[in-house]
């Protein structure tokens, strides 16, 4: 295909008549005959699969599934890898609200966290203990061991975005089980809610003497019980998780490659994860970014193609468990690959309407970056944030590689609209559109094509390191 004018301190390679190239993707895609394909093939695989829980024979068979798909195109090498992990299974839960009066509390048992039978008095393992409601960490301390020894910790923190907030879900347990908590619920991590619990990973904290069950709640619910508390009436409730350790587990990242015509040691890598937590589809997280970065490799086969360098798609397994799979490909591949990835793109944060991609690296690195971004302005999705996001490539940066994560929001409404789903039984195929999974696959095509046919990678530099600092022009001309 057509390549790109880009110029590093003084190197030069030059080929006229780029942009139509790219207008041509972005048009088969949006409009022509590659329209509607990612959403199609994400609707019947999590229609077939539903949730891919790491360590399930499900997201195994899923996998195999993806791998035999991808083998059948004939024109990717396309191969897993393994990794081992200790597994968690979630089992038979439940929580009761039992005073001042009953009812059922919808929830999740966290991931990692251990289940109710070992403090239990009860034939069927559960627990039962008066509460304490608290709206920070601040105050959990304030009351202390005296307020909290023998009760549940209900947290009913205030929503103040996804990244303040989740610290509650993953650090909770651990510091009311330092006051002697008996458990601890948290209330979902979402800004909004209809009586639907939102699941993650929770943490202890290494070399914590009691481990403690940790669920999530609704919003609704911890809203309910905080309101009774604060009146100074008995909130009591009865917990029983059968959560627990699954023993050594093993999956696969599949690796799926489009091998360049003149440099194909050299990557640009597409990715998104397939595995997904034990509720809803996982249509949403990660479905639509696994789906949106393969159908963007499949749209190069399909329209004739051949990049320059070789694209690489990568479905990382067990992001939902501690980036395991992501981990994983770093460890195996860091010494051979990091100075031969120009530029690693992930989708883990919703495929609504593109609007740009984060990326990584010096402002030489984003200046040149840029220039490939604004490739996208017919689709709208030329917006740079500096940011190693990514989470299963984040990693890499430590390495040099320039990482982005692409960015979307769906119109009319708030930034975190993703997180009303996140984690849920809402996290069905009933969120995507097919034109902004459309757009999703165009910005994968372009990018990535773009910058396999560049005359040389990506620069490096120092994360902050302003643009001619490392001996780098940021100066990427198209033409």
């Amino acid at each position: 295909p057509l390549e790109l004018i880009i110029m590093y301190g003084g190197y030069q390679s030059t080929k006229q008549n780029l942009d139509p190239v790219y207008s041509q993707i972005i048009d088969y895609v949006t409009k022509g005959d590659g329209s509607g394909k990612a959403y199609k093939n994400l609707a019947t695989f999590v229609d077939r699969f539903g949730s891919r829980k790491v360590g399930t024979q499900r997201l195994e068979d899923a996998i195999s599934h993806l791998v035999s798909e991808l083998e059948s195109l004939g024109s990717l090498k396309v191969h897993t890898e393994s990794f081992s992990f200790e597994g968690w299974q979630r089992g038979a839960e439940s929580a009761e609200l039992v005073a001042p009066l009953s009812k059922r509390l919808p929830m999740l048992s966290l991931g990692s966290s251990v289940g109710t039978a070992a403090a239990s008095d009860s034939a069927d393992g559960s627990i039962e203990a008066d509460c304490v409601v608290v709206e920070s960490f601040n105050e959990l301390d304030r009351l202390g061991k005296a307020g909290i020894s023998g009760k549940i910790v209900v947290y009913n923190q205030l929503y103040k975005g996804y990244g303040v907030s989740v610290q509650y879900r993953t650090d909770g347990a651990s510091r009311a089980s330092k006051y002697g908590a008996v458990a601890a619920l948290i209330r979902s991590v979402t800004p909004f809610s209809i009586g639907s619990p939102h699941t993650g990973m929770q943490e202890y904290e290494p070399g914590l003497p009691v481990q403690i069950p940790a669920c999530c709640i609704t919003v609704e619910d911890a809203e309910l019980m905080h309101r009774i508390y604060k009146r100074g009436d008995k909130v009591r409730v009865r917990l029983r998780m059968s959560c627990g350790s699954a023993g050594v587990q093993e999956s696969r990242n599949i690796v799926a490659d489009l091998e360049g015509s003149e440099k194909p040691q050299e990557l640009v890598v597409v990715c998104g994860h397939i595995d997904s937590w034990d509720v809803g589809q996982g249509a949403m997280d990660d479905g639509g970014g696994a789906f949106c970065a393969m159908q963007s490799v499949r749209t190069l086969l399909e329209m004739g193609l051949r990049p320059r360098r070789t694209i690489r798609l990568v479905l990382f397994s067990g992001e939902e468990f501690g980036i395991l799979g992501g981990n994983a490909y770093y460890e195996r591949h860091k010494a051979e690959l990091a100075d031969k990835i120009s530029f690693m793109l992930e989708s883990d944060s919703g495929t609504f309407g593109p609007i740009g991609t984060t990326c990584s690296g010096s402002e030489a690195t984003r200046s040149a970056y840029q220039q490939v971004l604004n490739l996208l302005e017919p689709i709208g999705a030329t917006t740079l944030v500096p940011s190693t996001d990514g989470p299963d490539i984040t990693v890499w940066a430590k390495s040099g590689v320039p990482v982005g994560d692409l960015l979307t929001k769906r119109a009319g409404q708030p930034d975190d609209f993703y997180f009303y789903f996140h984690h849920s039984e809402g996290d069905m195929m009933t969120v995507q559109d097919p034109a902004e999974m459309d757009r999703c696959v165009a910005a994968f095509a372009v990018v990535s094509l773009a910058l396999a046919d560049a005359a040389e990678l990506l620069p490096r530099g120092i994360s902050g390191a302003s643009a001619g600092e490392d001996g780098l022009l940021s100066d990427w001309v198209l033409v």
